[in-house]
């Protein structure tokens, strides 16, 4: 089986994520010829990761992972979450460009690029988000201390793994570029102000189950989203 991907996206992103990209795009193509998945003035697609790394078997779990948060990080994908069910965690994906009522994406004479395993895992993934994170001053100590101070009642967190920095800072990104704050400041007000909304949620804080969410969970992209769209409100 071969798969293809667009030159220039290759360039800007790396071979790995380019081929997801162009997945992301024909999905997308199909959803609008159906008249399906449609969102926000947009076509999604919705896929695990785990789903992701069957349809790409050359690439692990964490590469297909670090490829969806490398587009997410360049501008290239938007991400969102519109499951029926509040307890799953596909993530959908969308082009940053909605798709227009256009002549396919992929051109008819377009001849399909094989590609070369080895190629697609030896290739480093480009660093340009990590580097655009590190100037944004991630303040992971300050989204913790509001989380602590805020919901004593929930588990403490004794750890900062890689998962969780990974979490806060994608959350954090995406809170400042939504205007919600400028600096240290204003970050800790509007976090503070977030985790007090969790205290509307029985089910959140265990008030109706054993079972009580952390700041992994909570940080968590579609469960983010949906804290702040209110959906555990005295859930």
């Amino acid at each position: 089986m071969a798969h293809i991907f667009d030159v220039e996206d290759a360039k800007k992103y790396g071979i790995l994520p380019a081929v997801i990209l162009q997945n992301i795009k024909f999905w997308q193509e199909k959803s609008m010829a159906n008249g399906k998945n449609f969102h926000e003035g947009r076509y999604w697609v919705y896929n695990s990761v785990k789903a992701w790394t069957k349809l790409f078997p050359y690439a692990t779990k964490d590469q297909i992972r670090r490829a969806l948060d490398s587009l997410r990080a360049d501008g290239a994908v938007v991400t969102g979450c519109f499951n029926t069910n509040i307890y799953d965690r596909t993530i959908w994906y969308s082009t940053s460009e909605p798709l227009a009522e256009s002549p396919n994406l992929v051109a008819e004479d377009a001849k399909p690029i094989p590609v070369v395993m080895p190629l697609v895992i030896n290739t480093p993934l480009p660093p340009r988000g990590e580097e655009r994170a590190s100037k944004d001053q991630i303040n992971y100590q300050l989204v913790i201390d509001a989380y602590h101070e805020q919901l004593p009642e929930l588990p403490k967190v004794q750890v900062l793994s890689d998962k969780r920095k990974r979490y806060i800072k994608q959350r954090w990104i995406d809170r400042k570029k939504a205007g919600k704050f400028t600096d240290d400041a204003s970050a800790k007000v509007y976090w503070t102000k977030f985790f007090q909304r969790l205290t509307e949620s029985d089910l959140l804080m265990g008030r109706s189950t054993k079972w009580k969410a952390d700041l992994e969970w909570i940080m968590t992209e579609s469960h983010f989203i949906k804290i702040i769209e209110g959906s555990y409100h005295n859930v």
